[in-house]
């Protein structure tokens, strides 16, 4: 990726975060894990219905809780691979495994370095790479980070770049965050960094 490109991740999200500490609540996340309706719609795909959610589409949550930082990551399995159906070769069994490895190391989102953060904890789950979704429910990709940051009020911006350009059929991403003072939120859009 060029610098200038990367430079233009930054602006363009230290103008969407602005002033905010980026920081999100335990209740934040529990309720940020259903979509607002009009963004939502039921799609078919490969011959049976996925339920509600967006391709190109993922939300994410930000928040922090003390000295304790939260980040949670929803999206469709299709923005992260290019296909929601059981693996059918070792090529698609490797992406699957590729984006699990990727989203236990953050994917490459960088936190600011004086901010003194350390990843306390990290759960992923990928649809078939633990378990196939059930029929009926949409293949979605869950990722939840814990950071304990010994500096947090440092985190005034956070580096997407690396991201879009990991997962480039994410077109955008929701972002929601919340701290003890404030809470907000905008869209990251693909288009606007590049």
């Amino acid at each position: 990726m060029h610098r200038r490109n990367i430079a233009r991740a930054r602006i363009a999200v230290q103008g969407l975060l602005a002033s905010w500490l980026c920081l999100l609540l335990p209740l934040a996340v529990a309720a940020s894990d259903s979509q607002p309706a009009q963004e939502e719609h039921d799609h078919e795909h490969e011959g049976h219905e996925h339920g509600a959610h967006v391709h190109g589409a993922s939300q994410l949550n930000i928040a922090l809780d003390g000295k304790q930082l939260s980040l949670q990551l929803r999206g469709a399995l299709h923005n992260f691979v290019g296909f929601e159906h059981a693996p059918e070769t070792v090529e698609e069994t490797a992406a699957l495994n590729a984006v699990n490895a990727d989203l236990r190391n953050t994917a490459g989102l960088v936190l600011p370095a004086s901010a003194k953060c350390v990843q306390a904890s990290t759960q992923v789950k990928v649809p078939h790479v633990d378990a196939a979704p059930a029929q009926d429910t949409p293949a979605n990709v869950l990722a939840e980070w814990q950071f304990d940051c010994a500096n947090p009020e440092a985190i005034s911006s956070l580096d997407f770049a690396p991201w879009f350009a990991r997962f480039p059929l994410t077109d955008e991403i929701e972002v929601q965050w919340i701290n003890a003072a404030t809470q907000g939120g905008g869209e990251l859009m693909r288009k606007a960094l590049w």
